[in-house]
């Protein structure tokens, strides 16, 4: 138990050192890379990230397979910190996602950044997909899990990504 509580340390440290350097996004991936989920709960709570501005394409691709992962927790907080953040993921999202799969043509001219944006949009297209399979799941419980699954199936509705 000891080994543990050190290990959750030592990452929650590398991990706020990052964070405080204004290093956003190494500290969200080296979060993601670490996968302990007590670590990135408590972060996730502390940090009271409202929007994805911080974020970027590449960090959502990062970041959403911990949500889904956090998704089928035990522990209604670990469910809770994961529906908010893929709410707020969703929500700074789905339009890049929707835009960039609308418009990609097959013919034409190579452009591998366009191609590189279309890959990391269809992977967070699939990643949402199965998030919003396990949030109708999640959305029949009572409490807050319910209540918030409830929300972020409004925001599934409403970004219309299928």
């Amino acid at each position: 138990m000891c080994g543990i509580m050190t290990n959750r340390l030592t990452i929650m440290g590398a991990v706020h050192t990052l964070w405080r350097k204004g290093d956003f996004r190494e500290s969200v991936l080296l979060m993601c890379k670490m996968k302990d989920s007590a670590v990135a709960v408590d972060l996730l709570k502390r940090a009271q990230i409202k929007s994805a501005k911080d974020f970027t394409l590449d960090m959502a691709v990062d970041f959403l397979p911990l949500m889904q992962e956090l998704l089928s927790s035990r522990y209604e907080d670990y469910i809770v910190v994961a529906l908010e953040m893929s709410g707020i993921l969703l929500k700074g999202f789905s339009s890049l996602i929707k835009m960039t799969r609308a418009t990609f043509s097959q013919g034409g001219q190579v452009d591998i950044s366009k191609e590189e944006r279309l890959e990391k949009c269809n992977k967070c297209f699939q990643m949402f997909g199965q998030i919003e399979g396990t949030t109708r799941n999640l959305a029949k419980h009572d409490g807050r899990v319910g209540t918030v699954a409830q929300e972020l199936l409004r925001g599934f509705d409403g970004a219309k990504l299928s």
